[in-house]
C-alpha cells in the first residue's frame, strides 16, 4: 500500500476538522469476507461526489475485523472508500441512518492480471517494483491511496489480484533502468501480460581459477556510474555453485568496472565491460608466496609482532604474524599493488616495487623498521595563549615532502593520514608515536582557526603548535562583487593559493561584501553568481597585510537554444567555454529549451556532453550589439559503430576511442576499449569519420588538427557497422 497515506493523512484529517468544525461521528466497520489473506484494510472518507481530483478527508487504517472510522458532520453527503490489498475496492455513502449503525466491508476478489517481467536481453526480473494505476474515472485515480505495489518473484513473475474490469497502466520500477509503463486492459476473468523492458540488459559471466577451474563463493563487484541518476555506486553479488554471476539489469550500454576475489584463491584484474555482456570471464591470479626477515633498525633485532598487508585494486589483506622471531611467511595475492609491514612502536615500510604477477615468490630480504620519533607537545591560540582542545592532527610522513606526486607518494601520505592522527586533549597536548625519523609533516586543524601545515624532524621534538584565529588574523583578502553598472550583488567566490594548491568557496554576505582569512602568497581569485561570473584575478599576499579587490560579474550576454534527439534516459551536460576557461554551465537537462545568461561579449563555444558519451561543439559570438546568441543542439544519429582494436599491449592502459565526424559541426562520440579490444559507438549519423585513440579523447579535445594525425584512421558509418582496427599498423 501507499506509503504517502501515513505522512498525509494527519494534515489532511486537520484540514478537514477546520473546515467542517470538530464536531463528528463515529461509524462500526466490519468486514465479512476471507479471501484474502492480507488483514490491513484502509478507509478513506471523501466528502460530496468523488471525482479524479477528490482529497480524502480523512484515512484510517486496521488490522481487525471490527473498526471505527470518524465521520464529520456535514450536510453533504459522505462516501466511505475501503481498500485492501488483493481486493476489489469499496465505495459505500453513508447516510444519517447509518451513523449509529454498522457498515459491512464483502470484499471480492476480483479478477488479476499475471505474467513475467523480462529484460531486453532476454532474462527474468526479480524484485521488479509493480505499480497498478486505473485508468478511465474510476474514483481511486482522486485518492491518495491510488497506487498498489507488488513485487515481481525470483523467476520475474507476479500476480496482481482485487481488479475490476477496466483499462490499467502497469508501471515497472528498478534501481538502475528507467521506470517503463504498460498498458493492459482487464476483462471478465484473468488476464495474462508479459512486460517485456525495452532498456534493460543483464551482465553475466563465470569466474575462474589460475588453472580455469570455476570458484564458488567469489565476491563479484561492479563500480558504476548511472547517468540519468547522476551518481556513482558500487554492487555486489557471488557466484553460484557453477561459478557464474548474474548482475543488473542496467541501462544498454552501461560501462562497469569489474573484479573478483576470494579469500584463498586471489583477486582478479580490473575489466570494463559492458551491461548486456553475458559472457564475461574473470580469472583469479595466482597467490606468491611472501618471505623475509623483519628486523629492527638501530638494534638488528627480529621483530616478534608485525602485519604484512597487501593493498590491491579497492581491497586490502592483512596477514598478522606473532611470535615470529621476525621471519616472513605469507601467501599474497599476485594482483597486489603495493605491500606494507606494519609493526607497534614502529614507522611502517612500504614496498611498491614489486611486479607480483611475474614471480612465484618474492623474497623482501632483510626489512629493517625504524622505531621513529616520538613527538609530544602543545597546541595553542597564538593570540591569547591559550590551549586549544580538540584540534585534529595527522602525519602525511614524508610521502609529499618536496616530492614529485607519484602513485607511490600518494599512497604512502594517505596511509599514513589514516595510521597517525590523534586528537588534542581538554588541556590542548597531543602525543604521537613512531613517526619516521627523517622529515615529516603534520596537519593541524581547529574549528576557528587557520589551517597549519608543521614540518619536523629529529630535532624540533618536543613541539608547541601555535594557531591562527580566522576572525584575528591581520592577512585577508576582503571586497565586494558587483556588477558592470556598480549594483552589489551576493554570491560565491572562489580563492585558490597557488603556492599550496589548495582551493576554498566562501559565501559573501548579501550587499556583496566579503572577508578571506588568507595565507601569504599569490591567490587567483572569482566571483561566481546567478547572473554570470567575473574574471579569474591573481592576489599577491603580504604577510600582515590586507588586500581590497573588486569582482565584476558581467551579467551581459545570453545564450538560448534547443536540445533534441536525446534517447529514452540520455541526458545533456551543457558549458560555455571561452578560450580554455568554463564561463557557465548547466546541470543535466533533458531534451527541450535551455537559457544560460552572464556570459559577457567575446566569442564562445557551447560544448555539449551527454551521458550516451556523445558531444557536440557550436561556436557563437556576442558583443555590446548583440546581446543573445541562439544555438540548437540536435543529437539526431541512429547509427552504431563497434568493432574490435587490436595488438592491444599492457602499457595501454584504458584506452578510448572519439569517433569525429569530417563535416565541421557533426556529432562526435566515444567509447572506452575494453580489455579484449572491443568498442561500441552509438548514437551516429551516417557518415565519413576520423577515429581517434587516445587515454582520455574527452580531455584532448583541444589538440589541433596536426597533433591528431597521428594515431587516426578513417571510417565510413551506415547504420550497424563494424570495423577492426590495427594498431600494429598505424
Amino acid at each position: 500500500m501507499n506509503r504517502l497515506a501515513r505522512l498525509v493523512a494527519p494534515c489532511l484529517a486537520f484540514m478537514a476538522a477546520t473546515a467542517y468544525g470538530d464536531e463528528a461521528n463515529d461509524v462500526k466497520c466490519r468486514i465479512v469476507s476471507q479471501h484474502s489473506d492480507e488483514e490491513m484494510v484502509w478507509v478513506g472518507v471523501f466528502v460530496g461526489p468523488i471525482h479524479p481530483e477528490s482529497e480524502a478527508w480523512g484515512w484510517t487504517s486496521d488490522e481487525s475485523e471490527e473498526f471505527s472510522v470518524e465521520i464529520p458532520q456535514t450536510e453533504e453527503g459522505v462516501v466511505l472508500v475501503a481498500l485492501r490489498r488483493g481486493s476489489v475496492p469499496i465505495a459505500t455513502p453513508v447516510t444519517s441512518r447509518l451513523l449509529n449503525s454498522e457498515v459491512t466491508l464483502d470484499f471480492k476478489p476480483g479478477y488479476r492480471v499475471e505474467g513475467k517481467v523480462v529484460s531486453t536481453d532476454g532474462i527474468e526480473v526479480a524484485d521488479a517494483v509493480l505499480t497498478m494505476i486505473p485508468q478511465e474515472n474510476s474514483y481511486l485515480k482522486g485518492t491518495i491511496r491510488e497506487k498498489f505495489e507488488w513485487n515481481s518473484a525470483n523467476d520475474g513473475t507476479f500476480s496482481i489480484g482485487g481488479l475490476s474490469t477496466g483499462s490499467y497502466e502497469i508501471q515497472v520500477a528498478l534501481p538502475y533502468v528507467p521506470t517503463e509503463t504498460f498498458s493492459v486492459q482487464v476483462l471478465e476473468g484473468d488476464t495474462r501480460r508479459d512486460l517485456e523492458l525495452s532498456e534493460a540488459y543483464y551482465l553475466a559471466g563465470r569466474v575462474v581459477d589460475h588453472s580455469e577451474d570455476s570458484v564458488v563463493g567469489a565476491e563479484v563487484t561492479a563500480d558504476l556510474n548511472i547517468h540519468f541518476l547522476d551518481f556513482r555506486t558500487t554492487l555486489q553479488t557471488t557466484t553460484d555453485s557453477a561459478g557464474e554471476f548474474l548482475m543488473g539489469p542496467f541501462v544498454y550500454g552501461q560501462n562497469l568496472i569489474l573484479n573478483a576475489r576470494q579469500a584463498e584463491g586471489g583477486s582478479s584484474s580490473v575489466n570494463r565491460v559492458f551491461s548486456g555482456n553475458h559472457d564475461v570471464l574473470l580469472i583469479l591470479s595466482k597467490m606468491v608466496d611472501v618471505y623475509g626477515t623483519v628486523v629492527d633498525a638501530m638494534t638488528g633485532a627480529p621483530i616478534d609482532e608485525f602485519t604484512l598487508k597487501a593493498f590491491g585494486q579497492g581491497w586490502v589483506r592483512e596477514y598478522p604474524h606473532v611470535k615470529s622471531n621476525g621471519k616472513i611467511t605469507a601467501r599474497v595475492d599476485a594482483e597486489s599493488r603495493e605491500l606494507v609491514i606494519d609493526a607497534p612502536d614502529y614507522a611502517p615500510f612500504f614496498q611498491t616495487e614489486f611486479a607480483f604477477n611475474s614471480r612465484e615468490q618474492i623474497d623482501m630480504g632483510i626489512v629493517e623498521l625504524d622505531p621513529g620519533i616520538r613527538v609530544v607537545g602543545l597546541v595553542y591560540d597564538s593570540t591569547s595563549r591559550q590551549p586549544v582542545s580538540g584540534a585534529e592532527i595527522v602525519s602525511f610522513g614524508e610521502g609529499l615532502l618536496g616530492q614529485r606526486i607519484t602513485p607511490r607518494n600518494t599512497f604512502i601520505a594517505r596511509y599514513m593520514q589514516e595510521r597517525i592522527k590523534t586528537t588534542t586533549d581538554a588541556e590542548g597536548r597531543y602525543a604521537i608515536d613512531s613517526l619516521p625519523s627523517g622529515k615529516s609533516i603534520l596537519s593541524v586543524y581547529a574549528s576557528g582557526y587557520e589551517w597549519e601545515m608543521v614540518q619536523i624532524d629529529a630535532q624540533t621534538v618536543p613541539l608547541d603548535i601555535g594557531l591562527t584565529p580566522l576572525d584575528a588574523s591581520t592577512t585577508k583578502i576582503v571586497g565586494r562583487i558587483q556588477t558592470s553598472t556598480g549594483e552589489t550583488i551576493a554570491g560565491q567566490v572562489r580563492f585558490h593559493h597557488v603556492e599550496s594548491d589548495r582551493g576554498v568557496w566562501i559565501y559573501s554576505e548579501n550587499d556583496g561584501s566579503f572577508e578571506y582569512a588568507a595565507s601569504a602568497g599569490v591567490h587567483k581569485v572569482y566571483a561566481s553568481t546567478t547572473v554570470g561570473r567575473s574574471e579569474t584575478i591573481d592576489v599577491d599576499v603580504v604577510e600582515g597585510d590586507i588586500e581590497e579587490i573588486d569582482l565584476v560579474v558581467d551579467s551581459h550576454g545570453r545564450l538560448v537554444g534547443t536540445v533534441s534527439g536525446l534517447k529514452g534516459a540520455e541526458g545533456v551536460f551543457v558549458s560555455v567555454v571561452s578560450g580554455d576557461r568554463t564561463v557557465r554551465r548547466t546541470g543535466r537537462i533533458s531534451n527541450g529549451d535551455f537559457s544560460i545568461t552572464g556570459l559577457g561579449a567575446g566569442t564562445f563555444t557551447v560544448r555539449a556532453r551527454t551521458t550516451m558519451n556523445r558531444l557536440l561543439e557550436r561556436t557563437f559570438d556576442l558583443s555590446d550589439e548583440v546581446s543573445e546568441a541562439h544555438v540548437d543542439i540536435s543529437f539526431k544519429g541512429n547509427s552504431r559503430l563497434y568493432g574490435k582494436v587490436l595488438s592491444l599491449s599492457d602499457r595501454d592502459g584504458f584506452l578510448q576511442i572519439r569517433a569525429q565526424g569530417k563535416e565541421q559541426g557533426s556529432v562526435s562520440a566515444w567509447s572506452d576499449i575494453l580489455d579484449d579490444g572491443s568498442f561500441e559507438i552509438r548514437g551516429l549519423t551516417d557518415g565519413e569519420y576520423w577515429l581517434e585513440l587516445g587515454r582520455s579523447i574527452f580531455f584532448e579535445i583541444g589538440q589541433s588538427d596536426k597533433e591528431r594525425r597521428g594515431n587516426r584512421v578513417e571510417a565510413v558509418v551506415s547504420g550497424d557497422t563494424e570495423l577492426t582496427i590495427d594498431l600494429a599498423s598505424l
